[in-house]
């Protein structure tokens, strides 16, 4: 754990004072938090299980809890606990303000972040040894960079901005010897929101950009041929019964002239994706930016709410077909019954009552439609929202089951490292409170450059041109967020 104090003081007992702000569009908020700050900022605004739902931007580093290998989680959540405690509130605070919060995330799999230029070119290393020098060092200019993603790291921001929609605060959160300080910076933040209100804003609620994207490159990363090849791959580990269900990821990289405009692509996703839970999570040069339909582990109030989300169907002319048929795929009900069972499993020991749907609903985003079933349980006493996370994570729908082997097949056959793809991203407050949601429909940004991660869950039945096509349609939200939906990538 480390403690700063944004560019006010030194580290030591930190203090909190919150004012109540003008009501502004997060987005907007954005640009003008980096501008301050004069790094990227972070961003997070997700639908609640129950109350009102509230955006969040931060800026600043007040402190950090950050940890790496198998007992990361169960470190951040001791870290966490005692930087909350550090904090010292001053003054009164709007009514039903939420408290601090820290915001981050963790990878897929402890060490899934990779190393810079690690792509891999086949399903297995003896493929690997075959593919042409030329081919790898293509790939590994290409790759991914997750340097900076810890596998489990969540910031205290020093500055933050805060918005249910009727209501809005800023909050600083310093050393105490600088909180005068702050607190005449708060007071020129809000005036600063109010007189820029209204002005120069596009639909979205954030400043036109200067200059679109002039021209965009788009390509996947795992080869078509490849892809399928892999599908074929998992459908003999199925018949050998090996596996019973993996899911495949790769990623496709968007390349523009100029840097992502990171508020412009959430206002987008707002628009299309309210339902979801949006994110920007910086790390060095680089932001985890999406728009998840899952949501991982939720605590409030003693109350549990998590997600079982998988069975996929693209949207189509006869949408109401569509959907029915998903409900009725038994090779879809039996990749989302085998979810809904870890869950329940992994949550039963820790619950007094615990509610599970007898059957699954459809649920009908932009693009796709999913078979849900939303879990609900009453917990049997205090549990932070990182050691339910921990009992859930990796659940089948982003894994696979059996849980190792399906690792193992991963780990050893996908063209690149996952990082947070498919880990979780949120926040974690007070008394272990906060809500994950798992790192889907999004992208990992540096500059201009945008590595677009999507996934299928393969089991017997699959077919590898469906599954291929799946991917391209989970691609479009966040090749449509970044302005770049060229002919032929979806």
């Amino acid at each position: 754990m480390s403690g700063r104090g944004g560019d006010l003081g030194p580290p030591g007992p930190l203090a909190t004072r919150v004012i109540a702000a003008p009501v502004v569009s997060p987005e907007r908020v954005l640009a003008l938090a980096e501008r301050h700050g004069g790094s990227l900022a972070t961003f997070f605004d997700a639908p609640p299980p129950r109350g009102p739902r509230w955006a969040f931007v931060g800026w600043g580093e007040a402190a950090r809890a950050e940890a790496q290998g198998e007992g990361a989680l169960a470190e951040v959540a001791a870290d966490v606990e005692r930087i909350l405690a550090s904090v010292e509130p001053r003054g009164a605070s709007p009514e039903g303000t939420p408290g601090p919060r820290l915001f981050g995330g963790m990878a897929f799999a402890p060490g899934a972040q990779g190393g810079r230029g690690v792509l891999r070119s086949g399903v297995s290393a003896s493929a690997r040894s075959s593919a042409s020098s030329s081919a790898s060092s293509s790939a590994s200019s290409s790759a991914p960079s997750w340097e900076g993603f810890a596998d489990a790291s969540f910031v205290l921001p020093a500055w933050s901005y805060a918005t249910d929609g009727e209501r809005a605060v800023l909050r600083a959160i310093v050393p105490r010897d600088a909180l005068d300080d702050a607190e005449l910076r708060l007071v020129s933040l809000a005036r600063e929101l109010w007189e820029r209100e209204g002005q120069g804003r596009d639909g979205h609620g954030v400043e036109a950009a200067s200059s679109a994207l002039s021209a965009s490159a788009y390509e996947e990363l795992c080869a078509p041929e490849e892809f399928r090849r892999l599908v074929r791959d998992a459908l003999g580990c199925f018949q050998e019964g090996a596996l019973e269900k993996v899911v495949l990821a790769a990623p496709g990289l968007l390349t523009a002239e100029v840097p992502f405009g990171i508020g412009e692509a959430l206002a987008r996703l707002r628009e299309g994706y309210l339902g979801c839970a949006r994110f920007a999570l910086p790390r060095g040069k680089a932001v985890f930016l999406g728009a998840s339909p899952e949501r991982l582990v939720a605590v409030d109030g003693g109350k549990v709410d998590v997600d079982a989300l998988a069975g996929s169907a693209p949207r189509r002319e006869d949408d109401a077909l569509a959907a029915r048929a998903l409900l009725e795929s038994m090779k879809d009900r039996r990749e989302h019954a085998l979810v809904v069972e870890a869950i329940a499993r992994a949550l039963a020991p820790v619950c007094a009552s615990l509610e599970v749907p007898a059957e699954p609903v459809v649920r009908t985003l932009r693009n796709v439609h999913h078979l849900s079933s939303p879990i609900r349980g009453e917990l049997l006493g205090r549990a932070s929202v990182l050691a339910l996370a921990a009992r859930l994570h990796p659940t089948p729908a982003i894994c696979g089951t059996p849980r190792e082997a399906a690792l193992s097949w991963i780990q050893a056959r996908e063209p690149a490292p996952r990082g947070w793809y498919a880990g979780a991203v949120g926040w974690i407050g007070e008394g272990g409170e906060g809500a994950l949601w798992v790192g889907l429909r999004s992208a990992l940004v540096e500059g201009a450059k945008a590595w677009l991660y999507a996934g299928v869950g393969l089991v017997a039945g699959s077919d590898p041109d469906a599954e291929l096509n799946e991917t391209r349609v989970k691609r479009r939200p966040m090749l449509s967020a970044l302005g770049g939906l060229p002919g032929g990538a979806v």
